[in-house]
């Protein structure tokens, strides 16, 4: 299928729009078209100094947020293996190294002690709380997703309103009884990085270069 092609008013609108300062991102969330759309249309737009210096203090202004957001996940990762959940802290570290989900705050298993300790690290250690949870649970036949839900409410000690079911006999097979859970958290992205700033500093206090 052929891409609609813009028409030129609207691509003249889009120009004007990025000589008043607006940013591409600003530009893809206004108009909802392809970041690449958006470029290919602006990206020779001659901006004022002013306007260029201004977008530019807003992208730098945003890299300085994420380096600062970085730097607290590490500092609160160090923070967390002097305290007095080191043991705990550790263990969890090694879990996710292994098991966890490297791009998300995600950590699937089906061993319910190794997911009873990586809840106990969440509520204990990163206080999330219990509403901010979210299970999946992956099954195919012969798993129901009622057992699957009992099962895992108990295990993990959560109410049967965390968790859904995903059953499919072609993508879930799996020969465990009552499936494979996912754990997830609702607003994750500060947990993420000191859960891979943990894995990173545990790393290197085991592998000194």
């Amino acid at each position: 299928m052929l891409k609609k092609r813009l028409s030129p008013s609207v691509i003249e609108v889009i120009k004007n729009d990025r000589l008043l300062g607006l940013s591409i991102p600003q530009l893809v969330e206004k108009y909802s078209i392809p970041k690449t759309t958006i470029w290919h249309h602006v990206h020779d737009v001659e901006l004022p100094e002013d306007i260029r210096r201004e977008i530019l203090s807003k992208q730098g202004g945003s890299l300085k947020r994420k380096l600062n957001r970085i730097l607290e996940a590490e500092i609160k990762a160090s923070t967390l293996l002097r305290g007095k959940d080191r043991e705990l802290v550790v263990a969890v570290s090694m879990l996710y190294w292994a098991e966890g989900h490297k791009k998300s705050f995600v950590f699937t298993n089906t061993d319910d002690l190794m997911l009873r300790l990586y809840i106990k690290f969440l509520f204990e250690v990163l206080v999330v709380s219990k509403e901010d949870c979210r299970i999946l649970i992956r099954t195919a036949d012969p798993i129901t997703p009622d057992a699957a839900i009992n099962y895992w409410s108990n295990a993990l000690d959560l109410p049967k309103s965390t968790f859904k079911v995903n059953h499919d006999n072609i993508q879930n097979r799996t020969k465990t009884q009552f499936g494979i859970c996912r754990i997830m958290v609702v607003k994750s992205n500060y947990y993420h990085k000191i859960m891979l700033s943990l894995v990173k500093q545990v790393q290197s206090s085991l592998l000194p270069l």
